[in-house]
């Protein structure tokens, strides 16, 4: 019996993932629960287990492809089913050989000159195919000067080209344009510096087998148009140098995903806030040599941290969700915090849970090792998941001011800029003073904007104060 083992929705709405490593091959023989493939959803790499027991028959998607929740990952059969599928892939690499000797550079080769290896005559051992075929069919494919007298040609490409006397030209490209009758002196290169290559030798006999046929019925404006494209290559492969596009998949794909949703459902506004953290400055400067000799650098994101639960528990619309297909506002009496963390894959968002039973070595020592593991994508889903409120660090980089975008569905998200020492009237006096910019972001469907003010200010109060932070619990 032939079992059909389909991607399974690893958790809060997953929709897809990315198809990161296989950890069986076709042939193999696994048992229930053996991991068999590394996926990467939005939030970490997830090991899949097997569902069945059997010979591994058919893996059905490549290593980067994005793979929808339910669709079918592999086949797993009996060990007569692995038998059979391995004799007919035996059979169709066979068939394959025979088709087609040739090896890679010579494949790449073939790709660039246009010419289908299926009929080029190898003349090499056991008929296979070598470079020089690949060129000697590139050449027959293309006759065109031939029908172009001398006197036409240099019409054709007097008129505009202005290259050096010295040729710049890989030797294949000499040789191709030898056996072309192709002048390289009137041929636009493509390379680096403009040097002509093999293609270019190709492209232009293309263009010049057209002014040909079109010499016959007369169009002098096509001419002209196609006559500097020979000239000029690269106007007509322009955004193919110039641009580069790459799929969008894994990490942004989710981002852009759940920011599009994000945008699209919550109502969004943002208060800002100045705070004098003077005083944070101070204790955290003395309090981070302690930190170091138990091995923790002490950020002053875990401050935030505390400083923000305690406020969220006096504001509980902060800490809540709406729940869309019952129409409820769930206010949630747990506290677990997300850190976004800058990857080389993107924004990965660890939760540190339970803040509120944390001291601030534990939450410091705790985000040392979530922000390490979502650097490496060591990630498990446990470790990102559940977040009930967001703070996003930009000053941790340099940045001062910005505003967040809601970690959806969440009701807000704190964004941290970089702590600078700026002038601060006091009285009437002015005092240089460590200021900290504040931003949060919130759904306005959930939270007015007074009430939101009322949260920022309470955080401000025990920033400014931080000896709040150690006897000030709700």
């Amino acid at each position: 019996m032939v079992y059909e083992f389909r991607l399974p929705d690893l958790g809060e709405g997953m929709e897809e993932a990315t198809l990161v490593k296989w950890l069986v091959k076709v042939g193999d023989y696994v048992k229930k629960d053996q991991k068999i493939a590394e996926v990467e959803t939005d939030k970490a790499i997830v090991e899949i287990p097997s569902a069945y027991e059997g010979k591994v028959l058919e893996l059905k998607f490549k290593e980067g492809e994005t793979i929808k929740v339910g669709s079918v990952l592999l086949t797993i059969g009996s060990e007569k089913e692995g038998v059979k599928v391995q004799v007919e892939e035996t059979k169709k690499s066979e068939e394959v050989k025979k088709e087609v000797l040739a090896t890679p550079r010579v494949r790449a080769l073939a790709r660039e000159l246009g010419v289908e290896l299926s009929s080029v005559k190898g003349s090499g051992k056991h008929g296979e195919i070598t470079e020089e075929d690949v060129r000697t069919a590139a050449a027959k494919k293309k006759p065109v000067l031939k029908e172009l007298d001398k006197s036409e040609e240099m019409r054709v490409v007097e008129k505009i080209y202005t290259h050096p006397p010295e040729i710049k030209a890989v030797p294949r490209a000499r040789d191709l344009a030898k056996k072309m009758g192709i002048d390289l002196t009137k041929v636009g290169g493509t390379g680096p510096g403009g040097v002509i290559l093999e293609k270019d030798v190709l492209a232009a006999a293309e263009h010049l087998e057209k002014i040909v046929e079109l010499k016959k019925i007369g169009k002098k404006e096509d001419i002209e148009s196609i006559e500097e494209k020979i000239a000029h290559p690269l106007k007509e492969k322009q955004a193919k140098y110039l641009e580069v596009r790459i799929p969008i998949k894994g990490v942004r794909k989710v981002i852009i995903t759940r920011l599009e949703k994000s945008n699209n459902i919550a109502v969004q506004t943002t208060a800002m806030e100045d705070i004098d953290v003077t005083k944070l400055v101070e204790v955290r400067e003395k309090e981070k040599v302690e930190a170091a000799r138990d091995g923790i650098h002490l950020t002053y994101l875990p401050f935030i941290i505390k400083a923000s639960v305690i406020a969220l528990k006096r504001h509980p619309w902060l800490n809540s969700t709406i729940d869309e297909q019952t129409g409820e506002f769930v206010l949630k009496k747990y506290y677990n915090i997300g850190i976004a963390v800058d990857t080389e894959d993107g924004l990965i968002v660890p939760v540190v849970k339970d803040v509120d039973l944390k001291s601030i070595m534990d939450i410091a020592r705790e985000i040392i090792v979530l922000s390490d593991k979502a650097r490496k994508r060591e990630l498990t889903l446990d470790e990102v998941s559940n977040g009930t409120f967001t703070i996003t660090n930009w000053g941790s980089i340099g940045a001062s001011y910005g505003v967040p975008v809601l970690n959806y569905p969440e009701c807000a998200i704190l964004g941290v800029g970089r702590i600078q020492k700026k002038p601060v009237v006091i009285g009437d006096t002015i005092v240089i003073r460590d200021i900290l910019p504040l931003s949060l972001t919130f759904d306005h469907r959930i939270v007015d904007g007074a009430e939101a003010a009322r949260f920022l200010l309470d955080v401000k109060r025990h920033l400014e104060d931080p000896a709040l932070l150690l006897v000030d619990i709700v």
